[in-house]
């Protein structure tokens, strides 16, 4: 097997199977019930040691854990609720088919958010479905 074929199947592989990190630090392929067990139980560890507000990342002015545009936008008085449309849509970013709701305002994306309903997501979007919306606007 040639070089470029060995680094197409293992960018594959990559993409259709969960990875989690091994006690030792190796990541590993894991089954697909098994990554988001893993994950809850990495919060479910957090919160017993720091308590429930060691998720506040609501409100993180930096935009790291949470929408910049929003956090700018209210503190600058133009985040206007009522004027906000939502559309749900698909997003495109791979073929897992999650559900993202778009929130519009003033002709441009200013959120994006999870239906918690989605069978796929529950509510929940990586970072490139919750983030990714930017690509689509010039941000400077």
């Amino acid at each position: 097997m040639s070089d470029n074929r060995r680094r197409r199947q293992k960018q594959y592989e990559r993409l259709t199977h969960p990875l989690v990190r091994d006690a030792n630090g190796t990541l590993r392929q894991a089954r697909w019930d098994e990554a988001p067990e893993r994950a809850a139980g990495g919060f479910r560890r957090t919160r017993d040691a720091y308590g429930p507000d060691a998720f506040a990342m609501l409100v993180c002015p930096a935009g790291a854990l949470s929408f910049k545009t929003e956090f700018d936008m209210r503190a600058a008085g133009t985040w206007d609720e009522p004027a906000r449309t939502e559309t749900t849509t698909v997003c495109a970013y791979c073929g897992v088919g999650c559900n993202v709701t778009l929130h519009v305002q003033d002709n441009e994306i200013v959120k994006v958010t999870s239906p918690h309903d989605n069978p796929v997501a529950h509510g929940n979007l990586c970072i490139k479905g919750r983030f990714g919306f930017q690509h689509v606007q010039n941000r400077v």
